[in-house]
């Protein structure tokens, strides 16, 4: 595993972010933002860029998440046409295409973020 962690956020913008968010977290995703304000590099098998959370937001809805796929939040993404989503439902992480994003092409890829972390 190769990934560049961010400095860590303010912990003021932690806690914007928190009063937002309105679904369960993924276990150790909190922890993970407290931590480093996102991420970047290779983990096993994937390359993956873990966004700022300042940026979250901004990414969801100009990407129409909750038009094309309601219910997931993307957290990130493989630097190419591949996002990482959050289940708001169950945690667990997905795979989805922006484009042709849906519910129906998303892929489980992790129960959760510190899954996520050692599979990806």
């Amino acid at each position: 595993m190769s990934l560049t962690m961010n400095p860590p956020p303010l912990s003021e913008a932690v806690e914007i972010f928190l009063s937002r968010v309105d679904f369960t977290l993924p276990e150790g995703y909190e922890r993970f933002i407290r931590s480093s304000n996102g991420a970047e590099g290779f983990l096993k098998n994937a390359y993956v860029i873990l966004w700022p959370i300042e940026d979250l937001f901004t990414h969801n809805e100009g990407y129409r998440v909750e038009e094309y796929a309601p219910g997931f939040f993307i957290i990130g993404s493989d630097g190419g046409g591949t996002s990482y989503a959050v289940d708001k439902q169950t945690g667990a992480l997905y795979e989805m295409p922006f484009i042709g994003m849906s519910r129906e092409e998303a892929s489980w890829v992790a129960k959760d973020f510190d899954d996520f972390i050692d599979r990806a």
